[in-house]
C-alpha cells in the first residue's frame, strides 16, 4: 500500500501494521536493538550478531572481551528487558516472539560483560 507513495507516512505505517497484525509496530523494531548495541552503527548496516555471539560464548575463555569492553552492555541489555516485558503482554498472538527475547535479553544483561568482570577481578586479585 506505502509503494505507491510518494514519501512513507510513519504514523500511517505503524496504524496499518496494528490494523493487520494486531500487533505493536514499535515493539517489533525494538527487536533490532538486542543487535545494535553501543559500539554497533545505526541500523547495523554489517549486520553484526552481539547477541548470539555474546550468548554462546564461554565467559572463561573471553574470546569476545576485547572487543566488548569499555561498552555498557549490562545498562544497554537491562533496558531492553524492560522494553520486552512491556511488549510481551501487548502483540497477541505473537506474544511468545517476545517471551523468548525478553528471556534472552534478561541473560545477556547478566552475561554480556560477565568475562570482562572476571578477567578484571584475577588481575586484581579480588
Amino acid at each position: 500500500e506505502h509503494g505507491y507513495a510518494k514519501e512513507l507516512d510513519l504514523q500511517k505505517l505503524k496504524e496499518r501494521f496494528e490494523f493487520c497484525t494486531g500487533c505493536n509496530y514499535d515493539d517489533f523494531i525494538s527487536i533490532k536493538y538486542l543487535d545494535e548495541v553501543p559500539g554497533v552503527e545505526k541500523d547495523n548496516p554489517r549486520e553484526c550478531n552481539p547477541s548470539k555471539y555474546l550468548m554462546w560464548q564461554d565467559i572463561l575463555t573471553g574470546l569476545i572481551d576485547y572487543h566488548i569492553k569499555g561498552l555498557p552492555l549490562q545498562e544497554h541489555y537491562e533496558k531492553m528487558t524492560a522494553v520486552l516485558d512491556a511488549a510481551r503482554s501487548r502483540n497477541g498472538e505473537y506474544n511468545h516472539i517476545f517471551e523468548l527475547l525478553y528471556d534472552v535479553s534478561n541473560v545477556l544483561a547478566i552475561k554480556a560483560e560477565a568475562g570482562v568482570r572476571i578477567t578484571k577481578a584475577y588481575r586484581e586479585g579480588d
